[in-house]
């Protein structure tokens, strides 16, 4: 396997608004297959749109993926004049100011999961207009621990049955105008009280209650289609002792692929805390 085959299965990020000598040698020298972009290489949509072309010109494959985490609220890489959106909690309180236990009411929830399909949508679109094609969205954690300072009300809810219906809603909306959508963070990140941007978080609950709990809205990802599911920098010692999610050889053959689902997993950023701090890049 040569370098470029290795490098298509990696997404690089950069600092600037333009292309840099370091991009530029990841995109041609090491075939890096897709790019990740962040506030810090965001001016205004016609900006977007230059960077795109010039890295899919410079891309030694035949597609260069594009992607961005647009979630919405504190989680929205591009904003103004994109559209600034709430957070996902919003969207399961069915309007603003409605206690998310209007979400028994089937009208109620029904028009949630409908706002739910108009937003990603909008957000699709938006995206897509400037030559961006993979949304790492949405978050299909649960909200378990609202005092999470990493997950809390980025989760559309608590309750695994209405995540699962909202995260399907999103990522058939989203994919139907074109755009990867993302199921993120597997098995499970809601109920962490640490954030893995910051330290490796520990997860101590047995494999039956992540299948019962967290796994539900994962399920509901699968079987909509999803193009990719991205893997959570935390350790479940009930599943591995040693690694995180994103490092360990069982999370993934264990609990992802019997869903069943075939499709792209995504690691969480390299440059967190969580694994930077742990491991090195070799490994």
């Amino acid at each position: 396997m040569n370098t470029s085959e290795i490098g298509r299965h990696v997404m690089v990020g950069f600092a600037g608004t333009q292309v840099s000598d370091e991009l530029r040698y990841a995109l041609v020298e090491l075939g890096a297959g897709g790019v990740i972009l962040f506030t810090r290489n965001y001016e205004e949509p016609a900006q977007l749109r230059e960077l795109a072309a010039e890295m899919r010109e410079l891309s030694v494959h035949d597609r260069l993926w594009i992607g961005v985490d647009q979630e919405g609220g504190t989680v929205q890489r591009f904003r103004a004049p994109f559209t600034v959106w709430p957070d996902m909690a919003s969207f399961a309180e069915a309007a603003p100011g409605l206690s998310s236990e209007a979400l028994k009411d089937p009208k109620r929830r029904e028009q949630a999961t409908a706002d739910v399909r108009k937003f990603a949508r909008f957000l699709a679109d938006e995206l897509r207009a400037v030559d961006v094609d993979w949304n790492f969205a949405p978050v299909a954690d649960l909200n378990t621990n609202p005092d999470s300072p990493v997950i809390g009300r980025r989760a559309f809810h608590e309750d695994p049955d209405y995540v699962a219906a909202f995260v399907a809603a999103f990522i058939q909306s989203t994919q139907s105008q074109g755009m990867l959508a993302c199921a993120k963070h597997f098995p499970g990140h809601g109920a962490t009280t640490e954030d893995s941007h910051t330290a490796l978080p520990i997860l101590d609950i047995g494999e039956d209650v992540l299948n019962k709990r967290e796994l539900a809205p994962f399920r509901a990802a699968a079987e909509a289609g999803v193009a990719s599911i991205m893997t959570a920098h935390v350790l479940y010692p009930a599943l591995d002792e040693v690694l995180p999610a994103t490092l360990s050889p069982r999370v993934i053959p264990r609990l992802l692929r019997p869903m069943p689902y075939e499709g792209v997993v995504v690691s969480d950023d390299f440059e967190m805390a969580a694994i930077a701090e742990g491991y090195d890049l070799g490994e």
